[in-house]
């Protein structure tokens, strides 16, 4: 029992020691340069191409799409979702809307 007693003792005082650890933790991954514009473009493009799907939080909008889907045949929500986001978008930043279709 004493030398059981003894090596949880000896594992305490390792797991609980005052030092510090010899080496540093490391922090994660760091980036040795900056990507360039056209690199965050190229992938924020690949990213966009591999799943399409955008989501976002509005209960108003949430309401409207319910209504219209329960009440109009054959409506299709994601269709109009994906037309007005893109519209939006298009217009808020003519510039990468451009830079987008130009590719």
């Amino acid at each position: 029992m004493s030398n059981e007693r003894e090596r949880l003792g000896r594992v305490a005082k390792n797991l609980f020691a005052a030092e510090a650890p010899a080496q540093p933790r490391p922090t994660g991954p760091q980036p040795t340069q900056p990507a360039s514009d056209t690199e965050i473009w190229r992938e924020a493009v690949r990213i966009a191409e591999e799943e399409p799907r955008v989501t976002f939080v509005s209960s108003r909008a949430k309401a409207i799409l319910v209504y219209l889907r329960k009440t109009v045949p054959d409506v299709n929500v994601s269709r109009i979702m994906s037309q007005i986001a893109e519209d939006a978008v298009k217009q808020k930043y003519p510039e990468l809307w451009q830079r987008l279709t130009q590719r």
